[in-house]
Parts: structure tokens; sequence; C-alpha cells
């Protein structure tokens, strides 16, 4: 029982166990993932099929369906990734589609005239939870 005690593979062994355990218990990659999260909800997959049928005059099969979900999970990935490494900020091209997309929401929803750019932009992009 003495020479199992002296063995180094117990000892790697649970110095390895002891360092997985300290480990998952500093990095908590759970809060990190569920924050990263993207959810297509139903009313998503009825707009891109709506938009799918109005462009196509059908309705899209459901591999075409498939393919329209998994680019607008794409998109919104880059966006978000965009977004973490400030490629929004100081941009011109993006300031002038936030500028068009305010006029544009303005003009169909008088009411959103009330409310700020920043307030209508965050609106306008906020991504789905």
């Amino acid at each position: 029982m003495k020479k199992i005690y002296k063995e180094p593979l117990l000892h790697f062994l649970i110095i390895g166990a002891l360092i997985f355990v300290l480990f998952s218990i500093v990095n908590k990659e759970e809060d990190i993932v569920s924050g990263n999260k993207i959810v297509v909800s139903t009313a998503e997959i009825k707009r891109l099929s709506d938009n799918w049928s109005g462009k196509w005059n059908r309705l899209p099969t459901e591999t075409e369906l498939k393919g329209l979900v998994e680019s607008y999970i794409k998109e919104e990935v880059y966006y978000r990734e965009a977004l973490a490494l400030g490629l929004d900020q100081d941009d011109t091209i993006i300031s002038a589609a936030g500028i068009m997309l305010a006029m544009m929401l303005v003009i169909k929803q008088p009411a959103l005239a009330q409310m700020t750019c920043c307030s209508l932009w965050t609106r306008t992009r906020s991504p789905l939870s």
C-alpha cells in the first residue's frame, strides 16, 4: 500500500484532477456561452419565409428554409463580431445606413419621430434573444 502512495502516476492524476476542478470553478464558461446564444424565433423564420415568398412567388422548400436560417445565423454572428471589434464606430457608411434606416422607420411609423437617433438605432439592431 505504501508503494502506491509513492507512485508518480498517482501524484500526476491527483494534481491533474485538482487543476481540472480549480479551472472549472474559476472559468465559468457557461456564463460566457449563454450570452452568445443566437435564438431564431418562429417570428424570424416566418419573416425569412415571407421575404422569400415575396421574391420568388412561392413558399421556400424545407431545404431552402434551412439555408435561409443558416444564412441568418451567419449574418448575426458576423454582425455581433463586428460590434465586438468596434467596427461600427466612426464609420461613415454605417452612420449613413443608420440614418437611412431611421428615416425609413420614421416615414413608416411617425410615432418613432419622438425617439432619439441612438435609441432608434438600438431598437432596430438589437440582437434576437
